[in-house]
């Protein structure tokens, strides 16, 4: 598991990790009962991450050449595969699960280790599923939004995918210092790749609505594999359609 000494390196890779493909579809409003002190923790997570994270990966993008960059995110990709693996079998996705073990051990043979993402270029394409999304599948219920000291946002039914860590390989290296070395310039190499939407979260007017319905939406993108059906909510919960004309007054 991770040193308590390291959680931090999680902080933004988890906070910001539904700014990227979330789809158009408007959801629910997300349950968030404790919205003022996960506000608070929220911006505690934020200050934190603006005083350690962020500097430590703007200066690792700095000094690391771009083909070392790749290398280095190909190579924590490959440790986490059998996450991948184990929960595509847990949801009955044999086919995705079978393109997963392929990619393992294609990338950690041909790829020297998983340095080269040789598997991506055979065509084998990659279908990351955890255990909050296992869960989903199986029909458990998101439960409330919470934000985690440290760690960022979750939903109840997502903090059960600590048990992911067991599956990842970082977590069986047996030298300690060098396992939680490994743990932490894994999360300075996720930190890295959203910097470049830091922006658009200072300049949102909400930054804690932004960060919670970018979460969710992302999470419900992944739970469905990127298509999301508009029939799993009921009209009445969706925000109105802006295109549509008004209704007649009678």
């Amino acid at each position: 598991m991770i040193n308590t000494k390291l959680v931090t390196a999680a902080l933004l890779a988890l906070l910001l990790a539904g700014c990227a493909g979330v789809p158009t579809r408007k959801l629910p409003p997300t349950p968030d009962p404790i919205e003022k002190v996960n506000r608070g923790i929220n911006t505690f997570n934020l200050k934190v991450d603006k005083w350690t994270l962020r500097p430590i990966a703007i200066g690792y993008k700095k000094i690391m050449p771009r083909p070392g960059r790749i290398a280095v995110s190909n190579f924590f990709n490959n440790l986490s595969e059998p996450v991948h693996i184990i929960n595509n079998l847990l949801q009955g996705k044999f086919a995705r699960a079978g393109s997963e073990v392929g990619r393992f051990l294609g990338n950690s043979v041909i790829g020297i280790g998983g340095f080269i993402d040789w598997a991506s270029h055979a065509g084998l394409e990659d279908h990351e599923e955890d255990f909050g999304q296992t869960l989903a599948v199986w029909g458990a219920p998101s439960g409330p939004y919470v934000v985690i000291p440290f760690l960022g946002p979750y939903t109840l039914r997502d903090g059960f995918g600590i048990i992911d860590g067991w599956s990842n390989l970082i977590y069986w290296i047996d030298d300690t210092s060098t396992r939680n070395w490994t743990v932490a310039f894994y999360f300075i190499d996720k930190r890295m790749h959203f910097l470049d939407v830091d922006k658009t979260l200072t300049e949102s007017l909400d930054p804690y609505v932004f960060l919670r319905e970018s979460y969710n939406q992302h999470r419900m993108f992944e739970i469905y594999d990127g298509n999301p059906p508009l029939e799993e909510f009921p009209e009445d919960e969706l925000a109105p359609d802006d295109s549509a004309p008004p209704p007649e007054k009678h």
